[in-house]
């Protein structure tokens, strides 16, 4: 069951950011709890008008009582991804094989339907432009998905405008903590976790807003196989929107965080996605996946022919690790699976441990044969297969990220002392300081890049 979220004053303090360039007015009267009036209706609002109402607990969010002039309407949004469309030759070609583009219209007349949508998304633009960069990809994404699922029409503009609304919880949560890089404490994690319910309760108060949509942000997050947030629910009882926006939003970040530094396209996901293919249902999988196996997309290379010895070499090291990391972990998942789970969270973490044990398993990561086929291509030098091994760097990103993810997880319930038996808690220190010490007897060459 869902908790109640008092909203935090972070996002007055954007509001009071956008009048320097937009008019901020009052709508209707702004009441506090108690119903006296703080602010009457057609006020524009100024900095010291916006500090009186975060003293107070309002009966609604602020953002309802308020209309932002001058916002980002659906034809402004639709002329930014015409402009970014003619910026990137990946996404036009895409865009044409899909002939997105009548659909991509009615989407953004749409979500001109929506005023307090339209607010938030001018605000998120201003305040966190990457936050919105990320919304407008996952929209299209998303947009791009349904259509290849061959959903209701209706479906594909609620499937869009999720999309491009899924994050807006992120506006009332501490802008350093959005901002932040690195790794984040057990505390700003479960701020951020909480987006998904912030924004969940912000779009029950728009005004004919499908339900499919204000559920879909609160489960972007949730996984098929339980491991998700905020509620861990799986399978059956998940809603195929949130499904779709969280595959979006999982491609986004896999293509930024692997493909954009090496100048790679989207088609350099699959082998990504195929490692983890229960993540998210079987429909929104398969359409994905054969969504980018049906683009033309021209092969890109990231290493000169001389350097692949070297990047045989370091995926070999890399092997290791994986191997290392894999086993300690396993080992621990295995001993959690044999005990007593009344945490949440070491529910996730076993079926964590399960999905990756699966995906190594299933993909031959861990086969020696790996390695002795890439030794033997470098050593014939046969081209054809070195596309092949640099994906296969991918993939071996891709697992140790989501190692060290599953690490992270069972250092900070350790940390918290969640194992309560004293054999568990000693098991899960000596294998994490185990790997502490593996990393830092061996560590893995970096390669320049072409």
């Amino acid at each position: 069951m869902l908790r109640d979220v008092r909203q935090p004053d972070s996002y007055v303090h954007h509001l009071m950011a956008m009048t320097k360039s937009h008019e901020v007015k009052t709508t209707e009267d702004i009441l506090n709890q108690q119903g006296a009036v703080l602010l009457p209706k057609g006020r524009v609002i100024n900095h010291e008008m916006a500090e009186r109402i975060i003293a107070h607990k309002l009966i609604k969010p602020i953002e309802t009582f308020l209309e932002l002039g001058d916002g980002l309407d659906g034809d402004r949004l639709l002329a930014l991804y015409r402009e970014h469309l003619k910026k990137h030759p990946d996404y036009q070609l895409f865009h044409q094989e899909m002939q997105l583009e009548d659909m991509l219209e009615s989407c953004c007349r749409y979500y001109s339907q929506f005023p307090l949508l339209i607010q938030k998304m001018t605000v998120l633009q201003v305040s966190l432009p990457h936050v919105f960069h990320q919304a407008m990809f996952c929209a299209y994404a998303g947009l791009a998905i349904a259509r290849k699922m061959q959903v209701r029409e209706r479906d594909c503009l609620a499937v869009f405008v999720a999309g491009l609304v899924h994050d807006i919880g992120m506006l009332h949560i501490d802008p350093r903590i959005i901002l932040k890089t690195g790794h984040y404490s057990a505390e700003e994690w479960r701020a951020m976790q909480a987006h998904t319910v912030i924004g969940h309760c912000i779009l029950k108060y728009v005004d004919g807003l499908p339900t499919t949509i204000v559920n879909s942000v609160l489960e972007h997050h949730e996984r098929s196989d339980g491991s998700g947030y905020p509620m861990g629910k799986e399978g059956v009882s998940l809603g195929m929107m949130g499904q779709i926006i969280g595959m979006t939003d999982t491609c986004l970040a896999l293509y930024n965080r692997e493909l954009k530094p090496k100048g790679l396209s989207f088609d350099a996901l699959l082998p990504i996605l195929q490692l983890n293919p229960d993540v998210y249902c079987r429909q929104v999988f398969t359409a994905t996946v054969a969504l980018i196996r049906d683009i033309p997309w021209q092969p890109k290379r990231v290493y000169a022919d001389e350097k692949m010895p070297e990047v045989v070499s370091k995926l070999i090291l890399e092997h290791e690790f994986i191997n290392h990391d894999y086993c300690i972990l396993y080992g621990i998942v295995t001993t959690l699976k044999q005990t007593p789970i009344t945490h949440h969270s070491l529910n996730v973490i076993v079926k964590m441990g399960e999905r990756i044990s699966q995906c190594l398993l299933s993909s031959g990561v861990l086969q020696a044969e790996h390695d002795q086929w890439m030794v033997s291509s470098c050593d014939q030098k046969r081209q054809q297969d070195y596309v092949a091994i640099e994906r296969i760097e991918i993939m071996y990103s891709e697992v140790k990220w989501q190692l060290q993810q599953l690490k992270r997880m069972v250092f900070l319930l350790w940390k918290n002392q969640t194992f309560q038996n004293s054999d568990l808690r000693d098991l899960v220190r000596q294998g994490l300081l185990e790997i502490e010490h593996y990393h830092k007897l061996h560590k893995s060459p970096s390669l320049p890049l072409n």
